[in-house]
């Protein structure tokens, strides 16, 4: 008979995390697409009807509206760098969509985004800086996914930081229901700061462009004076 070992805490804590993504994913396939979605959330406005039937966006192989709300999400809900840009892992992207290079491109080709252009390579993947154009930077809405593969992968990334959450108790425990946010005064608050942000980062490209324009100049009249 072989020896099948001892069951250690690590077996036991990997068992449960698959065991809690397979009950997740069986779960979603319960309720039926008709019945299960996910919400994320992408700037108002974006017209996603609109922008699904855009010859540009519309002829990707492969092409599910959902898989762009994803993408454009993944840039609404991650904090920004100091730059202004979000900054998404290329297998993160990859692992929810295989082809995401295929929807950022026209993305950016139409003007709702743009890329800050720059990588930065980590132990696994490329980072890019991605944010909205001014024109379709705003407040945000929730748009509701039912593509299964996609609600799949969220159903097993959402298992994962239950199991987390079970793990860390002590730091989880405040979010309960007693904690209560005052929707309005947070809605307040935050377009106050946007503005305050904006604004400041319009000075510093300002100051940037002076720069670069002074710097120009001496350029230009050293060449001048050499001639």
């Amino acid at each position: 008979m072989r020896n099948r070992g001892k069951l250690t805490d690590e077996t036991i804590n990997y068992a449960e995390l698959k065991l809690s993504s397979h009950l997740a994913i069986c779960f979603c396939l319960w309720l039926g697409l008709n019945r299960w979605d996910m919400k994320r959330y992408v700037p108002e406005k974006i017209d996603i009807d609109k922008l699904a039937s855009d010859c540009r966006v519309n002829q990707i192989k492969g092409f599910h509206p959902d898989n762009m709300v994803w993408i454009l999400s993944e840039i609404t809900e991650k904090p920004t760098t100091s730059s202004g840009f979000v900054e998404i892992h290329s297998k993160r992207l990859q692992s929810f969509v295989h082809n995401y290079k295929d929807y950022l491109d026209p993305l950016d080709a139409i003007g709702i985004i743009e890329c800050d252009k720059s990588f930065s390579y980590g132990l696994y993947s490329k980072t890019r800086g991605y944010r909205f154009t001014d024109e379709y930077s705003s407040t945000i809405k929730g748009v509701d996914i039912n593509y299964l593969p996609i609600v799949k992968k969220d159903a097993k990334e959402k298992a994962k930081k239950l199991k987390t959450c079970r793990d860390n108790k002590h730091l989880v425990k405040w979010f309960n229901p007693s904690l209560t946010v005052d929707h309005d005064q947070a809605v307040s608050y935050l377009s106050v700061y946007y503005a305050e942000k904006k604004k400041e980062q319009e000075l510093l490209a300002e100051k940037a462009q002076i720069i670069r324009n002074t710097w120009y100049e001496d350029y230009s009249l050293k060449c001048l004076e050499l001639q």
